[in-house]
């Protein structure tokens, strides 16, 4: 059996994932295309899974529920630069881990 083609993610690619999720998620399926959809978002599942709490926070409001970063620094009661550090930080943090996965 051939197995799944997996892209090198950039930060472009995953940033769209996150703000897109659902969308994303409704594209899956079981022809090539879909099943490319569903490699791409188990990937993201199992890497969002590992964030650290104060990222996984952070992408949850701001990316997969599109809070704007100032209500996020205001419901986490911190500074807006904080928020878009973690959030850049977190980004960094799944392409890495998405493009240097270990054999599971």
């Amino acid at each position: 059996m051939a197995s799944l083609q997996r892209d090198e993610y950039s930060t472009e690619h995953v940033r769209t994932l996150l703000v897109e999720y659902q969308a994303w998620k409704s594209k899956v399926g079981t022809d090539a295309r879909g099943l490319h959809f569903l490699v791409q978002m188990a990937d993201l599942d199992r890497v969002l899974a590992r964030l650290p709490d104060n990222y996984w926070e952070i992408v949850l409001l701001h990316g997969l529920l599109d809070i704007e970063q100032r209500d996020v620094a205001v419901l986490k009661n911190v500074g807006q630069a904080t928020v878009s550090r973690r959030f850049t930080n977190a980004l960094d943090e799944i392409v890495h881990q998405l493009n240097h996965r270990s054999p599971s």
